[in-house]
């Protein structure tokens, strides 16, 4: 039989109803471990790919707790772990590189976010698409699940993010595609992790948009998530890897908060008009009042469904903004989402594009009290 996408998750949600007679209480279990974080780059094949300074040893990570950060989230690329034959047989030697970095953090009683990125070459377009593949890698969450949910990692401490940022290489993923995926690998999850908190987030790269368009689940312990990167043109500008306006505002200087005249300046050196309107008018958003409003909006969408919302990554890019004014974003994005019970994980601890740190012992020292944290 086959069913529509929203056909499917109608038919989940009764399913889930029953999963959530059975199952531990677990809501809430992980806050206390979720409300200020570092993300600390991509594992892939057994190796955190973090740029010039590569994190995280132990002393990495009992500098990240001395700073002030109670978790860490760690950007999980399958790579060597996933094979398509057979999904549910995790190979060895790069689960032990990653079980070594998150039992550092468990014996120093700090939270881990494992976040699944399908990044790879291989992975692209087939979430929505290959319904196979939908079901490999929910035998994949299966087993990385119940390894993590083992009893040398404590629950409270160890939070499984489905997705990173689904529609990021997913070309024309719908809202409805993305919510029946979700709730299936929830599904899957829940079956191998009773306790552990499952972190979900809406399509379209984890955006606000993509959180208010999701329907809220029926199962307990979750936690939904959001990124902040607003205004694009200030936090991405002069960045290359987009195809979009903000590779033409490298060494403009893009402020916040939003300055007419400086605006005007640095849009000029977008040549096509349609883009350079739209750069104006995103770099209008630059102000404090526009941020409060975002999250606003994210706090009445908790409210109404009654669930807990964290934002597990924001930031700014290093090379471009006036240091200053990359500080004042991140303490005013900082404030607003602990003003609004927000807890949340800076984008990141060491990269060269955005990094706190820039080398052992060397950090941007601006935004680490932005972040409220102790310079050490």
């Amino acid at each position: 039989m086959n069913l529509t996408w929203s056909a499917r998750l109608k038919q989940l949600a009764v399913g889930f109803m029953c999963l959530v007679a059975i199952q531990s209480p677990v809501a809430g279990m992980a806050q206390r471990h979720l409300q200020h974080g570092v993300n600390v780059g991509r594992f892939l094949d057994g190796v955190l790919q973090n740029d010039s300074y590569k994190c995280c040893k132990p002393e990495d990570i009992r500098q990240i707790q001395k700073i002030g950060f109670d978790h860490i989230r760690v950007l999980v690329e399958p790579g060597r772990m996933f094979d398509f034959s057979q999904p549910a047989a995790i190979e060895g030697d790069s689960l032990k590189a990653l079980d070594k970095i998150v039992g550092d953090c468990v014996s120093l009683q700090m939270g881990v976010i494992l976040a699944i990125a399908l990044d790879e070459d291989r992975f692209r377009d087939k979430l929505g698409k290959d319904a196979v593949f939908a079901t490999q890698f929910a035998n994949f969450w299966r087993s990385f699940a119940r390894h993590y949910s083992a009893n040398e990692f404590p629950p409270e401490l160890i939070s499984f993010e489905v997705k990173n940022e689904p529609g990021l290489n997913e070309k024309d993923l719908s809202d409805v595609q993305w919510s029946a995926i979700e709730a299936e690998l929830v599904a899957a999850i829940r079956g191998s992790a009773a306790k552990n908190t499952i972190i979900v987030t809406g399509a379209q790269n984890s955006d606000i948009l993509g959180l208010l368009a999701l329907p809220p689940l029926p199962v307990d312990g979750l936690v939904y998530v959001f990124h902040y990167y607003e205004p694009f043109s200030f936090t991405h500008q002069g960045e290359d890897w987009n195809d979009s306006y903000a590779k033409f505002l490298v060494h403009q200087h893009v402020k916040y908060p939003y300055i007419p005249a400086s605006a005007r300046a640095a849009a000029a050196k977008v040549p096509e008009l349609t883009q350079r309107l739209f750069a104006l008018h995103d770099m209008e958003g630059a102000t404090k009042n526009r941020i409060e409003s975002d999250f606003y909006i994210v706090a009445e969408w908790a409210k109404l469904h009654q669930v807990s919302v964290i934002c597990d990554e924001f930031g700014v890019i290093r090379p471009g903004p006036d240091p200053r004014d990359r500080a004042q974003w991140a303490h005013d994005v900082r404030i607003l989402l602990e003003k609004y019970g927000f807890g949340w994980t800076f984008w990141d601890y060491s990269s060269d594009a955005f990094g706190l740190a820039h080398a052992p012992n060397q950090f941007d020292e601006r935004v680490v009290k932005a972040l409220g944290m102790k310079v050490p």
